[in-house]
């Protein structure tokens, strides 16, 4: 999501509100923050994304050694 939005002029332009320009960075921080991702960037979610893909792996890994349904 975050990856996604931010600074993405084709989704927040910017407009104006009473003599206050609306930038496409406020826009989209009012939109991470009212969904809850007001802290983060996308460099936050890149070890999570990692560590994911590994842990699957060696998961898949164990499943597809140990688990045999063939029969001879």
């Amino acid at each position: 999501m975050i990856n996604e939005f931010k600074d993405n002029a084709k989704i927040f332009p910017p407009y104006t509100i009473t003599h206050h320009q609306v930038t496409t960075q406020e826009q989209y921080e009012n939109f991470a923050e009212t969904y809850g991702f007001e802290n983060y960037d996308k460099w936050f979610s890149f070890p999570v994304l990692v560590m994911n893909m590994l842990v699957f792996r060696v998961l898949t890994f164990f499943a597809l050694r140990h688990f045999k349904y063939e029969k001879r």
